[in-house]
């Protein structure tokens, strides 16, 4: 890595391990739930926005 991207980066890169850490778990977590639920999406719920509220956004 160069001097720039060090210096760029900061003080964030201790957050690394916590983001491998984040990482394994979710992939562990799917490899044992493979065999159990194979065609089992686990997706965050979110709510549904109204097209009125879209318009009111943009």
């Amino acid at each position: 890595m160069l001097r720039e991207e060090k210096r760029n980066i900061g003080w964030l890169w201790i957050y690394v391990p916590l983001y491998w850490l984040m990482i394994s778990v979710a992939a562990w977590r799917a490899l044992l739930e493979l065999p159990r639920k194979s065609f089992f999406w686990d997706k965050t719920p979110h709510v549904p926005v109204s097209t009125s509220e879209k318009l009111r956004r943009a």
